[in-house]
């Protein structure tokens, strides 16, 4: 698959996912859905971060450029960690 391919893929499919399951959501009033909204948008951003890198990797040949995409996802990451830890979720 392509960078073109992947980035494409990625905004057919997870964009529109997450605007539906979040207005879904929200009529339903179901937290186990809005849950998975908020799941799906964040793996989108990494996902999208992950498709940056690749892709100044592959166009402009910056070798450095995914491996300092993977060191971007790590505050996202740990966000949402510490989060779950405190045991604040979504829908509170």
């Amino acid at each position: 698959m392509t960078s073109n391919e992947a980035l494409g893929k990625f905004m057919a499919t997870a964009l529109p996912s997450i605007h539906f399951k979040r207005r879904i959501a929200s009529r339903l009033g179901s937290g186990a859905l809005e849950a998975e909204a908020h799941q799906t948008r964040i793996c989108a951003y990494l996902s999208a971060i992950l498709l940056i890198g690749l892709g100044l990797n592959a166009w402009l040949g910056w070798w450095w450029a995914d491996p300092f995409a993977g060191l971007l996802m790590v505050p996202l990451i740990g966000w949402e960690g510490w989060e779950a830890v405190r045991g604040h979720t979504c829908c509170d």
